[in-house]
């Protein structure tokens, strides 16, 4: 009697997991506004901007992350779950070269990037990343959808 008490939950935490949907990030773009809760300044902040379309040679749904890194324009994949997971991995960028505090900015937001395991959304159009152990965190913005003329 007990492994069917057991199978009855089993049953139950499948059926609940498996209707839980996946977030979905694509729409306008997203700008950085902090980087372990400091602030940016400047008047060119890094993007993020998540896409999904089908690709009908593998027949399957293709994710593609692009965006300005602080001095490039950079591609990539993405994967996100219903829990909240997010795996980012940037495939390919522009090779431009700006001031200090430009590449600066561009090699902390890329590693941190990178290093992104949680996301959270928000009512307010906002969202948070955070790295696996907790330690880095970016924090987006994302402005309402332009009305369709």
């Amino acid at each position: 009697m007990q492994w069917l008490s057991a199978l009855a939950g089993a049953i139950a935490f499948a059926a609940s997991a498996a209707a839980l949907t996946v977030p979905d990030l694509t729409g306008p773009e997203w700008t950085l506004t902090a980087i372990n809760g400091v602030a940016l300044t400047g008047d060119r902040p890094p993007t993020i901007f998540f896409s999904r379309d089908r690709d009908a040679a593998l027949g399957a749904v293709r994710t593609v992350v692009n965006g300005f890194s602080g001095c490039n324009r950079y591609v990539g994949s993405y994967g996100l779950n219903e829990r909240g997971h997010i795996r980012i991995e940037i495939r390919g960028m522009t090779k431009m070269a700006c001031d200090g505090p430009r590449m600066e900015l561009e090699r902390n937001f890329l590693a941190a990037l990178g290093a992104m395991a949680n996301f959270e959304l928000r009512q307010d159009r906002t969202m948070s990343m955070t790295s696996g152990d907790g330690t880095t965190r970016l924090d987006f913005k994302q402005e309402a959808p332009k009305p369709a003329n």
